[in-house]
């Protein structure tokens, strides 16, 4: 079959699991998908509704290299094709404990700009509510919405998506973590992640699609976005960088202390004051026994106000 206008052709060779592994995060996306029967109406709508396009023909497919002559389908253009028989990502809402699920929703088969989309729907059943202020009814976010989208759109963006296992959402009552498998692109440091605006894409073609259809601002700038919509919280965003994956922690926000318990703005109040404190020094200050200290201490970090630096005796406390 000829390509067409929201186009299918015919399976080419597939690639072996055993060569896929072989093969560099940056040329996955580039490599020819194993799938050529592709369909591709959810990408179309997005397109029409950002940029105005009649439909999705073959030239923008080649626009946004999705397709050639030698590869046909890329595996970048199967991700963002509907049913594609990948497993996306998995979102659980935990209760009190991670034995108790209160919710879960397995994203797999469709379009990730889809997938992005129902997570993103999901994410507001659970933190985002409505209150009445005076005759008004106002949106109010436990955690910001712009913080999770970023997170979650540069999950899908950098991961390595030659590892069999969704993007995991795990969302607790105090936070919310993101966890991508594939760690950091070559030749790019946990500093230059968290702290410069630097792009190095682990997939460029899907980072192409995201960007052109707005769901990302611009390269590089996602984990700036992330701290910037807590600026005025207390409660701050963490990062776990390792070498197989990145995880995304997003605190609820806390506007001030009058959102912390006593005992927690007691201890936040003199961390404060000192700039850092070893535990002893804040459960005598605070008269608190060891126990309640370390329980305080211990929710103060999961609520990404403050951080522990350190070991053993030379464990101590301080703000984010």
């Amino acid at each position: 079959m000829k390509l067409r206008e929201t186009s299918s052709v015919e399976l080419k060779a597939d690639i072996t699991d055993s060569f896929l592994k072989t093969v560099s995060a940056f040329n996955f996306e580039e490599l020819a998908s194993g799938r050529q029967d592709l369909h591709f109406h959810y990408l179309e709508q997005e397109l029409k509704r950002e940029l105005g396009i009649s439909e999705l023909n073959g030239d923008i497919l080649r626009t946004l290299n999705l397709y050639n002559a030698e590869t046909k389908f890329n595996r970048a253009a199967r991700l963002l094709a509907d049913e594609n028989g990948l497993v996306l990502i998995d979102l659980a809402k935990f209760g009190d404990s991670i034995d108790v699920i209160q919710a879960r929703l397995r994203l797999e088969n469709m379009s990730i700009l889809e997938a992005y989309a129902e997570a993103t729907a999901f994410f507001r059943k659970f933190y985002c509510y409505e209150e009445i202020a005076g005759i008004k009814r106002e949106r109010r976010e436990k955690v910001p919405e712009l913080s999770f989208r970023e997170a979650l759109a540069n999950a899908l963006v950098h991961r390595a998506w030659d590892v069999d296992a969704p993007i995991n959402v795990a969302m607790y009552a105090d936070r919310i973590e993101i966890t991508s498998l594939g760690g950091l692109p070559a030749g790019l440091t946990a500093d230059d992640y968290l702290n410069r605006q630097i792009s190095a894409l682990s997939n460029p073609i899907l980072a192409n699609v995201f960007f052109r259809l707005g769901y990302i601002e611009q390269f590089g700038t996602g984990i700036r976005r992330i701290n910037q919509s807590y600026r005025n919280s207390i409660t701050k965003p963490d990062y776990s960088v390792g070498t197989e994956a990145i995880t995304v922690i997003l605190p609820l926000f806390t506007a001030s202390v009058d959102d912390l318990s006593p005992e927690e703005e007691k201890v936040y109040a003199f961390i404060q004051r000192k700039t850092s404190a070893n535990r002893s020094e804040i459960e005598s200050a605070c008269a608190l026994s060891r126990a309640k200290t370390l329980r305080v201490l211990n929710t103060l970090i999961n609520k990404g106000i403050i951080k522990r630096s350190g070991d053993s005796r030379k464990t101590h406390y301080l703000l984010r």
